[in-house]
């Protein structure tokens, strides 16, 4: 076989290889795994992976959002696992993107999920609001309570003078 042969075969056999390895990976999976005050908690998993990943979360618009420290392992093997978590706020559709890029191979595999508007925390309302709101209705009963008063002295004094001309 001549050189340029060889190194065709070669190339072949390296570019049959790569769609082999790509498919041999897991999908990411994205999975919610707790609501807290800050947001809602997505988890991200990939595995099966010939070469080293890297995680990143993304929104709807292709913005990466600064996500926790990922994990990566390999399995007996020698594939890679990597797995990631990220705390979400609501957004106005409220879709998010887990992408897995494996660099050596320039191979990206991404997973969408739509979290519904249900699942994120309400707002909670602020002590010092709360606290405001309750001065400010007791402020209210109070003035409303003397003006009760004051009439009822005022129309007590009126009666007093008709009747008894003090």
């Amino acid at each position: 076989m001549e050189d340029g042969q060889m190194t065709l075969v070669v190339w072949m056999f390296l570019a049959l290889l790569r769609p082999a390895d790509a498919a041999a990976a897991s999908s990411p999976e994205i999975s919610v795994v707790g609501v807290d005050d800050m947001g809602v908690i997505l988890k991200c998993e990939a595995g099966g992976l010939m070469y080293r990943p890297e995680m990143t979360w993304l929104n709807s618009d292709g913005n990466i959002l600064p996500g926790g420290p990922t994990e990566t392992g390999t399995d007996s093997d020698g594939r890679y696992t990597v797995r990631g978590h990220v705390t979400i706020q609501k957004t106005y559709n409220n879709m998010f993107i887990c992408r897995v890029l494996q660099q050596q191979i320039n191979h990206k595999m991404e997973t969408e999920i739509h979290v519904p508007d249900g699942v994120f925390p309400r707002p909670k309302l602020d002590k010092d609001v709360i606290i405001g709101v309750l001065t400010l209705i007791g402020a209210v009963l109070g003035i409303a309570a003397t003006v009760v008063i004051i009439k009822r002295k005022l129309a007590q004094y009126a009666i007093c003078r008709v009747l008894f001309c003090c």
